[in-house]
């Protein structure tokens, strides 16, 4: 009897190589998939003040460069605040060559912000806030023959 298992197998690479040929080189057409955010970035290109401020050293969407660090899917960025990030791109940090932008308009700050934190949404889960804490208990002096020793006789 013959397989038919190795010609199954060269036809469906060659379909691979085929549909590679004439699938679009365009990385904005990519599929979502668990990378959703940086998808979602890659599909929007993100915003000209982005590409014209920041894709030189963190990449088109912010996924990192040998210049920049990835800002996409990062979590130190994703656990910032608005305001801690608009703050810290003003003051930038010189010593690791991230230039300060303070003189960019506030209104293209915001821009910058929204889209970090939109690269950033699904990052990271943040825990859910929390009540009141319980009340301590509080335990009564031991009493004798309450509790065992160490060697296993009750106490006394």
């Amino acid at each position: 009897m013959t397989s038919f298992a190795p010609l199954l197998c060269l036809k469906i690479v060659a379909a691979a190589a085929a549909l590679a040929l004439v699938a679009p080189a365009d990385p904005t057409t990519a599929p979502l998939n668990a990378t959703a955010p940086v998808a979602r970035a890659l599909q929007s290109q993100g915003p000209p003040v982005f590409a014209l401020q920041c894709a030189g050293c963190h990449g088109d969407v912010g996924q990192g460069s040998a210049k920049g660090p990835a800002l996409a899917m990062n979590q130190r960025v994703a656990e910032q605040s608005a305001e801690q990030i608009d703050a810290f791109l003003q003051r930038g940090n010189p010593a690791s060559g991230m230039p300060a932008f303070a003189d960019l308009p506030e209104e293209d700050r915001a821009t910058l912000v929204r889209y970090l934190q939109r690269i950033n949404s699904e990052t990271i889960l943040r825990p859910a806030p929390v009540g009141p804490p319980a009340a301590a208990v509080v335990w009564g002096a031991p009493q004798p023959g309450v509790w065992r020793t160490y060697k296993g006789s009750d106490s006394g």
